[in-house]
């Protein structure tokens, strides 16, 4: 995985007010874990069980990478039409779960950095495999 779970942090004017736009910003190889896979967001400890991840109030939502590997026994590499390692990028957005979870209700900096940093976790399950994946 490359950058997974880094956030990031966008303003934009609304009626001459700053929103802050919070998210989580993924790039990673399509072929990362040998099939399609999901990461998994959260603001809180990441879930022992990952068959519990859905479902989990610090749960904040799922960025899927999907990839088609071939069912013949000689070809079991995912497909990309190049034959290169493609890298995927994807966000999950975090101003909703900030604001619920932190009990805050402001999207200041100051504040959510350093809820960040206490909260944010990842993981990554593969498709069809109910189990997490150690990618780093």
């Amino acid at each position: 995985m490359y950058n997974a779970g880094q956030p990031s942090n966008h303003q934009t004017m609304s009626h001459k007010q700053i929103i802050q736009d919070w998210k989580v910003e993924i790039s990673c190889s399509q072929r990362e874990v040998g099939g399609s896979f999901s990461v998994f967001i959260f603001l809180g400890d990441l879930p022992a069980d990952p068959t519990q991840w859905l479902f989990d109030p610090a749960f904040v939502g799922t960025f899927d990478i999907y990839t088609y590997t071939s069912s013949t026994p000689h070809e079991s590499h995912s497909y990309d039409e190049e034959g290169g390692n493609s890298i995927v990028n994807g966000s999950v957005h975090l101003n909703r779960a900030i604001l619920r979870l932190s009990r805050q209700q402001s999207l200041e900096e100051d504040a959510v950095l350093s809820f960040l940093r206490r909260k944010l976790n990842w993981g990554v399950q593969k498709v069809g495999n109910e189990s997490s994946i150690d990618c780093c």
